[in-house]
């Protein structure tokens, strides 16, 4: 499953019900329908929604639908323009898990049978497969830092990468991250990436990437197998 919500009028959502579709005026001036993950739902409802008295929030079930991460459409104070869900198609209500009111500025938190697994938290993972024109190789190393509050951070490094930092989210199996790295010709490159959870050799924890550079043409998918365990978030 992959939880994704939706910030929403609590009567438009109940008129949605009752048509059997939810329609909501972005899908037709943008294309799509914004969503948020658990850690971009105060900041999202803070921004936009600080005058919607009956205020909702609709936790759907995304692995149904067409769920792209891509950068907000507007970007604040010229802050990171990090990945949101955005969803390309109508919500059908049997796609939704739960419904609630929501209170901009109350504690909430993604209900924890949706945000458990195991941690990344101090696990170096090593390539064990890639393809594309990547710099990833058998040399590169990720020492992941997973500190719990549904964010996820990497340092990496190896072969043709002399440093690399990934930064993004967790939700259940899946990351959606961006990179930037320095080569070793002296580029800088910059991209995206989706990453799964799985069981890699010998139980040991694993994670099929598809990644996508930025700015430039660039794409391609690598595996990673975890190898030790250390303490990376002091």
């Amino acid at each position: 499953m992959l939880p994704i919500l939706h910030l929403v009028s609590l009567e438009e959502w109940d008129l949605a019900v009752q048509r059997g579709e939810y329609e909501p005026a972005s899908l037709d001036t943008e294309g799509f329908i914004h969503f948020s993950a658990a850690d971009q739902v105060a900041a999202t409802a803070k921004r936009f929604y600080g005058s919607v008295r009956d205020l909702g929030l609709v936790l759907v079930d995304g692995d149904s639908l067409d769920v792209r991460f891509e950068p907000r459409t507007h970007v604040v104070d010229g802050g990171w323009d990090e990945l949101f869900p955005h969803v390309y198609g109508s919500i059908d209500p049997s796609d939704v898990v739960c419904v609630a009111a929501y209170r901009p500025g109350a504690p909430w938190a993604l209900p924890a049978k949706f945000s458990s697994g195991p941690s990344l938290d101090g696990i170096r993972f090593i390539a064990a497969e890639s393809t594309g024109d990547g710099q990833v190789s058998s040399a590169t190393t990720f020492d992941y830092c997973e500190p719990g509050d549904g964010t996820i951070r990497a340092a990496y490094g190896g072969g043709e990468i002399v440093d690399g930092r990934l930064m993004g989210w967790r939700a259940l199996d899946r990351l959606r991250f961006r990179y930037v790295q320095v080569l070793c010709d002296g580029q800088v490159a910059v991209g995206q990436c989706q990453s799964r959870i799985v069981a890699g050799d010998q139980g040991r924890l694993g994670l099929i990437e598809s990644w996508r550079r930025l700015g430039r043409e660039g794409s391609g998918t690598s595996r990673l197998v975890a190898q030790t365990t250390t303490s990376l978030c002091e």
